[in-house]
C-alpha cells in the first residue's frame, strides 16, 4: 500500500467513527439502560421490549452496561470521536497547505468545546483506573 492508499484508507475509518449513525446508537442505548435502571419494578411489557429491543446487545458484558451508569455510551463515544477529530487534524498539519492549517485549527477548537461540555464525564472515568 502507498501514503496514498493508507491515508484514504484512515480517512474512510475516520469518518465511520465520526457516523451520525454511531451517535443515534448510543443515544439509544443509553435510553434503554437508563429505563433498565430505573428503580421501580419493570412491567412484563418492558422486560419483553427491553429483550427484544436490546437484543442486538445482548451479548454486552454486565461491566459495559455497569459502567452505562458512570458514563453513558454517548459520552464514551464523544471521547473516541475527539480522538478522531484530533487524528484528523494531525493529517491536515502534515499536510501543512493554508486550508489544511485553517481547517486543523477549527477542528482542534471543537474537540476543545467538547471537552468543555463533556469533562464531568471524562474526568470521572479517569479516577476508576
Amino acid at each position: 500500500m502507498t501514503k496514498k492508499d493508507l491515508k484514504a484508507l484512515a480517512t474512510s475509518v475516520f469518518n465511520g467513527a465520526l457516523s451520525e449513525k454511531l451517535v443515534d446508537d448510543a443515544k439509544k442505548l443509553d435510553g434503554r439502560i437508563r429505563e433498565l435502571r430505573k428503580g421501580h419494578i419493570v412491567s412484563t411489557f418492558n422486560k419483553f421490549k427491553d429483550s427484544v429491543l436490546l437484543k442486538e446487545y445482548s451479548d454486552m458484558a454486565k461491566e459495559y452496561k455497569d459502567d452505562a451508569e458512570e458514563m453513558p455510551f454517548i459520552s464514551r463515544l464523544e471521547e473516541m470521536r475527539n480522538i478522531t477529530r484530533i487524528n484528523r487534524a494531525i493529517f491536515d498539519i502534515l499536510d501543512a497547505g493554508k486550508e489544511e492549517i485553517k481547517r486543523a485549527i477549527e477542528t482542534i477548537k471543537e474537540v476543545q468545546d467538547s471537552i468543555d461540555n463533556n469533562y464531568q464525564f471524562v474526568n470521572s472515568a479517569k479516577w476508576r483506573y
